[in-house]
């Protein structure tokens, strides 16, 4: 395994960034090899300024959010060498709604939280047909994750 900067010991730098652990890091980041992709943040001989301070911003994230960040970061194709990674931490805070089964267990989930329905009523409600429409514009699923429509 290359080991550029000789960086990936136990416990090293590249370990602390979340997602590096193994030698696959997400948003497209490997380190296990040279000429695979780097997602901007690490290259053979070079690691991106912004490598530092994404990690430190990630930090206060939880493990689950940590991983649903980077699903972020993926979907909306940021450039994690070049974008304020404090501010790419409060746009995922701000679009992040969290961890669900699938869009259906979501949709059950604004149900009880946002509408007052009599038990009767739940069971003839459609939930499949309510997730459906909650996705066409104002939410989008992903691996597991649900995050606003910005």
């Amino acid at each position: 395994m290359a080991r550029p900067f000789g960086l990936l010991g136990q416990g090293g730098i590249l370990r602390s960034l979340p997602g590096t652990a193994q030698g696959r890091g997400r948003c497209g980041i490997h380190v296990s090899g040279l000429g695979e992709r780097a997602g901007g943040l690490i290259g053979e001989s070079w690691i991106s300024e912004n490598f530092f301070t994404l990690r430190d911003a990630v930090e206060d994230l939880s493990d689950t959010e940590q991983e649903a960040f980077f699903v972020w970061c993926n979907y909306k194709s940021h450039d994690l060498s070049e974008e304020d990674a404090d501010d790419l931490v409060r746009d995922f805070r701000d679009e992040y709604q969290g961890e669900y089964d699938d869009e259906e267990d979501f949709a059950y989930e604004i149900i009880e939280e946002c509408y007052d329905l009599p038990e009767f009523a739940k069971t003839y409600f459609d939930y499949e047909k309510f997730a459906r429409d909650l996705f066409m514009c104002d939410y989008w699923f992903d691996d597991g994750f649900v995050f606003r429509a910005a």
